[in-house]
């Protein structure tokens, strides 16, 4: 089974996206099976009519169809872990076999953890661009003061030539 990174998906933010359908209704949560008996239609999971799932099997059907056909390929289990590391740059899989409430536990643990980093990102972000625009209004006061002291030369020689 030759799979390309290409081939897995990347669910941004995966806790917390896996923690809202949850949030949405905990009867949509179990650990016990990857997925309910009734979420299989041949071709796709569905979570508008109320699919259950565990962790592992939310993170393949909140990737869609690349997630489907790698859950084909791979299996569940290792079709998630693909997903969650790839989702969370390389930091590993979590536990898929353990209780609700742990699982439960952990997943709003990670969801805090991505929320308070898309904070810092965006802090930095905010930052650099802060320090962006003072480097521009820093640049074009040193550039009006290099023209004022060239034009200042400039007139200067032009004294000395009339003279």
């Amino acid at each position: 089974m030759n799979v390309k990174k290409s081939d897995i998906p990347v669910i941004h933010n995966i806790d917390s996206a896996i923690l809202a359908e949850v949030e949405r209704n905990s009867a949509l949560f179990c650990m016990a099976h990857w997925h309910s008996e009734l979420d299989r239609d041949g071709e796709h999971y569905t979570t508008i009519c109320g699919t259950i799932h565990c962790r592992a099997g939310w993170a393949i059907a909140l990737a869609g169809q690349k997630g489907r056909a790698l859950e084909r390929e791979m299996g569940t289990p290792e079709a998630a872990r693909m997903i969650y590391r790839k989702s969370r740059n390389g930091v590993s899989a979590p536990n898929f076999y353990t209780c609700d409430d742990s699982a439960l536990a952990d997943i709003r643990a990670c969801a805090a953890h991505e929320q308070q980093y898309d904070a810092a990102v965006l802090e930095d972000k905010e930052r650099t661009r802060i320090a962006r625009n003072l480097a521009r209004r820093q640049a074009r006061a040193q550039a009006k003061k290099l023209m004022a002291e060239a034009l200042q030369t400039a007139a200067r020689d032009l004294e000395l030539i009339e003279i």
